[in-house]
């Protein structure tokens, strides 16, 4: 008997799914409706030939629950399960796994190797197998490389890419927690949620890869769907957090299942009647010039971007456009932006993370130093404009410090200006005494 893995999101009618044929065409047996072949593709690459996989589009079911294939590294779904189960346990964020080598967690922003044999060559193919649906499984043969979301049972999703190295086949997953957290369990300041009720414009989330962008932006969205009737429509890739209606209507659509790309979603959105738009990751210029373009036409839009600080995050934007367009994006970019908030997650004393946020609330000074081509005036702008809620990253760390919540080593790694955060520190001191 052989079983069947359907994952991920299924189109109507046609199933994909992947199944073991021996090499003498041996049939098989499903407990359903008998196999109806309507081509075979033959093995690629990166699929072990020894173990005779090949790929087969059938029609079955929807009812067919997840499996794994029987008899291909039946050992990986109990050993991944364990692995995602002591992370929830110990409260860690990601898993790394690579061929030829142990498994690895990281706990509390540490690595730390797993009491688990290397990963052969097979257990890799079947852990591809086991995450990614037999389309994703084309497509990361065809790329080399694959984005996707995997469900743990109900307690945790995970955000995952499988890649090549020089020693084949590597994975990781990083934990999206299955409760959308509020805006004060990540620590966002009040002022930074009220961006987000300002009712058109630009808000944008930014920070590096794996500092919480994506959590920030759900607390959020949790925000609005318990206090206002809106259309939030999200374009991400890969899905993370699955929000349920409250009193918002929540449209999710993923790159590239339901959309092409991110550009291509807001375009779609428009026509949607949204009255907020989620843009995943601003990625690229096309991106770049359709969320100006969905902030301009009165829609609250909300994005992120893989960048440290306000005044770089205008530099990236502006910079991502050719110079005989960067004037017309100035004028777009300082009429649209409501805000900008950058984050870093820092060591906590006895464990975990917190989140130090940067806060940039557009005052028409800040404006103003976008329109004239003058962004290096907006970290002053910044560190003056208390009375408005806003602060620096250098700023916000001191207060972590100050209250305790974290030390001055891991602050001081994580500051952007070391000299100016030990006049803050001293300040913070001095007031404190």
């Amino acid at each position: 008997v052989v079983t069947f893995n359907v994952r991920g999101r299924l189109p109507a009618g046609r199933h994909q799914l992947a199944v073991v044929a021996t090499s003498n065409g041996a049939s098989f047996t499903t407990g359903y409706t008998p196999v109806a072949y309507d081509h075979i593709r033959p093995q690629r690459l990166y699929r072990p030939a020894t173990l005779g996989i090949e790929a087969v589009d059938v029609k079955l079911p929807r009812a067919l629950s997840i499996a794994y294939i029987t008899g291909v590294g039946d050992n990986v779904a109990p050993m991944l399960e364990q692995l995602m189960g002591t992370l929830l346990d110990r409260n860690g964020s990601d898993i790394h796994l690579k061929q030829g080598r142990r498994p690895v967690l990281r706990l509390d922003g540490e690595l730390t190797n797993q009491d688990i044999p290397p990963l052969s060559g097979e257990m890799m193919w079947s852990l591809v197998q086991l995450i990614a649906s037999p389309h994703e499984c084309d497509q990361f043969e065809e790329q080399m490389q694959l984005d996707t979301a995997y469900a743990y049972k109900d307690r945790a999703r995970f955000r995952t890419n499988i890649y090549l190295d020089q020693l084949g086949i590597s994975i990781a997953l990083r934990l999206i927690p299955s409760r959308i957290p509020t805006w004060q369990d990540v620590g966002l300041p009040k002022q930074g949620r009220d961006l987000v009720f300002k009712g058109h414009g630009l808000f944008l989330v930014t920070g590096p890869t794996g500092s919480g962008k994506t959590t920030t932006i759900a607390a959020l969205i949790r925000e609005i769907n318990e206090r206002e009737y809106k259309h939030v429509v999200t374009i991400e890739d890969p899905i993370e957090f699955m929000y349920k209606d409250d009193k918002c209507t929540i449209t999710q659509r993923e790159v590239p299942v339901d959309t092409p790309s991110f550009a291509a979603g807001v375009l779609d959105a428009l026509r949607q009647d949204p009255d907020i738009i989620l843009v995943g990751e601003m990625r690229n210029l096309e991106t770049m010039a359709t969320t100006l373009l969905a902030a301009e036409a009165g829609k609250l839009v909300m994005a992120t971007v893989h960048t440290t600080s306000a005044y770089q995050t205008v530099e990236r934007i502006l910079n991502a456009f050719p110079a005989e367009q960067q004037g017309q994006v100035r004028f777009q970019l300082a009429a649209t932006l409501v805000g900008i908030v950058s984050q870093v997650l820092v060591p906590k004393r006895g464990g975990g993370r917190s989140a130090a946020f940067e806060l940039m609330v557009a005052n028409e000074a800040i404006r103003a130093s976008i329109r004239d081509a003058k962004p290096y005036l907006i970290q002053n702008a910044i560190e003056t404009g208390a009375a408005l809620g806003m602060r620096s990253l250098d700023q916000a760390l001191v207060e972590l410090l100050d209250n305790g919540a974290i030390s001055y080593e891991s602050a001081f790694e994580k500051c952007q200006n070391p000299a100016n955060f030990q006049k803050l520190e001293a300040k913070y001191k001095g007031a404190g005494q």
